[in-house]
């Protein structure tokens, strides 16, 4: 068994021969690995700590809930989608404020290359 980086991973994604797997507590994190053969090794230099704060409450509300490569495989991002689902949910809209900063910016990366990837 391989640990996962970091604690709860809740979301891999692979890409080829890399993978990823986003970790939810404790900060969250991501840990890349290459599979050779039928083995997984750990990238190194690809654990990224989210810098989330552990402390939130709920902190599953508070962490991404998915990693995804990009459709060409050349960036790695983390979705806070169910965040958003929930926030329109309970309160019938999603407001700009209701995302942190680091959740703007990635959503908005996001949005662009999805736009880019129509055109």
């Amino acid at each position: 068994m391989l640990g996962s980086g970091g604690t709860f991973p809740v979301s891999v994604a692979v890409h080829g021969d890399l993978v990823y797997v986003l970790n939810a507590l404790n900060g969250g994190s991501v840990q890349g690995y290459r599979v050779l053969g039928s083995f997984l090794v750990a990238l190194p230099g690809s654990h990224r700590a989210l810098g989330l704060d552990p402390n939130a409450t709920p902190q599953f509300t508070t962490t991404p809930g998915q990693v995804a490569f990009t459709a060409d495989g050349s960036q790695l991002c983390t979705e806070y989608l169910a965040q958003m689902r929930e926030t329109i949910r309970l309160t019938g809209r999603l407001e700009p404020e209701d995302l942190t900063p680091q959740m703007r910016e990635e959503f908005t990366d996001l949005y662009r290359r999805w736009r880019s990837e129509q055109q």
